[in-house]
């Protein structure tokens, strides 16, 4: 088992691919996140400006 895991090309293919995967899947998620939590917080931040 061990070996499969050191040297087997097909192991590291298939690591490789599911680095992508999950890296780009996971980036492409983070990135969405990032632009609607910038803008609540701009329309918290004109919401408190307009009660004030």
């Amino acid at each position: 088992m061990i070996v499969y895991f050191t040297e087997s090309e097909d192991y590291r293919k298939r690591v490789a691919l599911h680095n992508m995967l999950a890296s780009n899947n996971h980036l492409a998620m983070i990135k969405n996140y990032k632009i609607q939590a910038t803008e609540i917080l701009k329309r918290i931040k004109a919401r408190l400006e307009d009660n004030q």
